[in-house]
């Protein structure tokens, strides 16, 4: 398979650039999060976890690790959101109890394989009838043809004008940082509930103090041998009720969001660092190179060593210079 990196440019937190798909583009990695919005056109959409054809309104969420392709673009024209991973735990880390920034890094709209889509519903059959969506409903007198419902698209006209000044770099000027911030966050309020729209029940709300300081245990060492016993006590909650507040709140217990963010780490660090695989292994608190290459395989389809292979050789990517890489 042939693949190409990219990332945002090295000093930028918040990115964003307008991409022209006009012929496939190679599977490429990640060390940052990704939010992807169709603009116009269409094109089959890949990763590791298969292939679809996308369109218009799809908005698709790549984690920290993940990597993703386009394949067979026809007037394809995506806008790319870049949120470099230490922007989540830092500057983004003061407002994680707001719903939608909580829920972008939850694991209620990021799968196992690292990969969220949404995207305007297909039309199902259902006993002859034609359904779009995930549900349908019966006109009110309970008679006819069920009327389909659909979950919300994206709409990219009302969001460009804030992606186009995250395209534009950091002027450093007073109140620069505060206006990225601000355009990120409009950003996300109109993509996340898109996002979570297509998963019934997942509904954003703001994490328990105690789901706060927890992640920012685990942040802050994630080298440690943490149990959940001892994490539970960090924070001053029984260990069940840890656990029930994590998944409610992330979707996720509080040892699989340790485990999903050492594999990202260990991502970051592949692609980033000269640092052996035994050493990466140690930083990130998984001792065992082997178990680590397992995890990491099951994660992200790669071993490490064939993940930096295909992944770092091809060196860094600037939103601004070169346009088709996403």
């Amino acid at each position: 398979m042939e693949v190409i990196e990219a990332i945002p440019r090295a000093d930028a937190a918040i990115a964003a650039e307008r991409i022209a798909v006009t012929a496939a583009l190679p599977a490429h990695g990640h060390s940052f999060l990704e939010l992807a919005v169709v603009s116009s056109g269409t094109g089959v959409h890949r990763t590791r976890s298969g292939e679809r054809r996308i369109g218009p309104g799809e908005v698709v969420l790549i984690r920290p690790g993940q990597w993703h392709a386009y394949d067979d673009p026809e007037g394809l024209v995506v806008w790319n959101l870049y949120i470099a991973a230490r922007t989540l735990t830092a500057e983004l880390a003061v407002l994680r109890s707001d719903p939608l920034v909580a829920a972008l890094v939850s694991a209620k709209i990021a799968e196992a394989d690292g990969e969220a889509m949404a995207r305007p519903a297909p039309e199902q059959r259902d006993g002859g009838q034609i359904l779009t969506g995930t549900a349908a409903r019966r006109p009110p007198d309970g008679t006819g043809t069920r009327e389909p419902t659909r979950p919300p698209a994206a709409r990219p006209e009302i969001i460009e004008p804030y992606l186009a000044a995250l395209a534009a770099p950091p002027d450093g000027g007073a109140g620069d940082g505060l206006m990225r911030l601000g355009n990120l966050l409009v950003v996300l309020a109109h993509l996340v509930p898109v996002l979570l729209a297509r998963s019934p029940g997942q509904l954003p709300r703001s994490p328990h103090p105690a789901v706060m300081a927890a992640t920012d245990l685990l942040h802050a060492d994630p080298a440690r041998p943490w149990a959940l016993p001892e994490l539970a006590r960090q924070v001053h909650l029984s260990a069940p009720h840890l656990c029930r507040c994590f998944v409610r709140d992330l979707g996720i217990s509080p040892l699989r969001y340790l485990e999903r963010y050492r594999l990202e780490l260990a991502a970051e660090l592949l692609l980033a660092s000269d640092l052996t695989i035994s050493q990466i292994s140690s930083r990130v608190g998984l001792a065992d190179p082997n178990y680590l290459a397992r995890r990491f395989r099951a994660a992200h389809g790669f071993t490490p060593s064939r993940y930096r292979a295909a992944f770092a050789s091809a060196g860094a990517h600037d939103p601004g210079e070169e346009p088709g890489h996403g």
